[in-house]
């Protein structure tokens, strides 16, 4: 006896406390089809979004749209034909799972209930949110013998050092980063990262040279450089979320260099062009590309940030900082040390505003299968933390950096919290699980990094 098939059914309206054009978008996004195509389903009443799911992939598939708004229902196909047609509307395809569907735990569906309501309360368990704080336990003065060690270590050894000391400093705060009762891991290869070193110093001393003797070989030069950033820069995100491990799974990072182009080279060149009116935009275009193409094991995040978001803050920071740096201006010749302070606060405005408002828009607007985040940094505890840091910093030389770098990781983490739906551990068990069935994503000839 076959077992029990099931369609997943649009009933016909968006649940309470949804945004019809939100919905939209979000399908869209998770389906990898037009707002368009997602406007004509979203028209229509009782289409089957999917049939011939098994129980186990039912319930996913349920809780993957609830979640996006779309009010959905779990039915038995009326016969056989069903389960292998998706009626979904008028050139759409449901084919790719959300990767919500693909990760999320059910429970098991209660076939007492009518068909239409097969779903209610048969997963609440698995459907409560858990929040899951970040926690970072490092302190200042067992940070500052590792790099102090690191900072001697790297002078002495002309900088050929400061790969092994870039390992040991994110060991040291991934490893005193944790969440739901586990630490974050790097694996970084130091070899790597001196060789990414050296490639880029000898590119760097190459262009300087050149520079001194041929201007018009200078500026090849440095076309080559630009021409080659995109897919350094891909190469570098792969590097470093590949090494970037929590319970066993790696993260990845599989973003096209074809788009690394668009968003590294092209936006940035029509911002420019337009004397910065699409810089918002551009800078949107890079977070939606960074965010997207990360891996957590096989699942991707999504990020459902707009660009108008990205406007409004780049608009305060010049607003705000036009503003001060004019009164500044202004009082110089009436009180030059207020007017002095003035400006030096319009500095500190944006750096603390764009800070905060990039933290939060990023983590805000991510999601990982059902799993959000929450961040809710402020502008007044982050001003003080960089005021008072900044400081102490300069009133002892420098010494009191690791500090500096510890306190402010623990204002980052004690501010970020996980919406974990359901066991996190089961989501987890699952993509470790995957991940060991497609076999570990290895490095290369071209394996570097060049973040300092």
């Amino acid at each position: 006896m076959s077992a029990r098939l099931y369609s997943i059914v649009y009933v016909g309206d968006i649940l309470d406390g949804f945004d019809r054009e939100q919905v939209k978008h979000t399908l869209a996004t998770m389906f990898r089809q037009t707002p368009e195509k997602m406007a004509r389903v979203l028209a229509r009443a009782d289409v089957s979004l999917k049939a011939g799911l098994d129980e186990v992939s039912a319930l996913k598939y349920h809780q993957a749209l609830t979640r996006a708004g779309l009010n959905v229902a779990i039915r038995p196909p009326l016969d056989g034909a069903a389960a292998k047609a998706d009626p979904a509307g008028p050139g759409l395809t449901l084919e790719s799972a959300p990767q919500e569907a693909v990760a999320a735990p059910v429970a098991p569906i209660d076939a007492s209930l009518p068909p239409d309501r097969a779903t209610t309360g048969a997963a609440s368990s698995e459907d409560e949110i858990r929040i899951v704080p970040f926690e970072f336990s490092g302190q200042g003065s067992e940070y500052f013998r590792i790099w102090i060690v690191n900072l001697f270590l790297t002078i002495l050894t002309l900088g050929i050092y400061s790969a092994w000391a870039k390992v040991r400093n994110k060991r040291y705060f991934y490893g005193n980063t944790v969440a739901d009762g586990s630490s974050f891991e790097y694996t970084g290869n130091p070899i790597a990262i001196l060789k990414g070193r050296l490639i880029a110093g000898g590119l760097f001393l190459l262009y300087a040279v050149a520079g001194r003797f041929s201007p018009a070989l200078s500026a090849l030069l440095f076309l080559l450089l630009m021409a080659a950033m995109p897919w350094v820069i891909t190469r570098s995100l792969m590097f470093n979320a590949r090494n970037s491990v929590y319970r066993n799974v790696r993260f990845r990072f599989q973003g096209p260099v074809k788009d690394a182009y668009f968003v590294f080279l092209l936006w940035p060149l029509a911002a420019m062009l337009t004397f910065g009116i699409l810089s918002p935009l551009a800078y949107f275009k890079q977070q939606l590309f960074m965010v997207e193409n990360h891996a957590y094991g096989t699942t991707r995040f999504e990020f459902h940030a707009v660009a108008r978001d990205y406007y409004r803050m780049f608009l305060v920071m010049i607003f705000g900082f036009i503003g001060g740096i004019a009164v500044g201006m202004l009082l110089m010749g009436l009180i030059p040390l207020v007017g002095t302070l003035i400006v030096m606060l319009a500095y500190l405005f944006v750096f603390v505003y764009f800070s905060v408002h990039t933290f939060n828009l990023r983590f805000n607007n991510s999601k990982l299968a059902l799993h959000g985040f929450e961040a809710d940094m402020e502008i007044p505890s982050y001003a003080r933390l960089v005021a008072i840091n900044t400081v102490l910093t300069m009133l002892t030389l420098g010494l009191y950096r690791p500090w500096a770098m510890v306190r402010t990781a623990h204002y980052k983490a004690e501010h970020l919290r996980m919406e974990a739906v359901g066991d996190l551990g089961k989501f987890i068990a699952a993509e470790e699980q995957q991940v060991s069935t497609l076999g570990e994503e290895m490095g290369d000839m071209f394996d570097f990094d060049i973040g300092l």
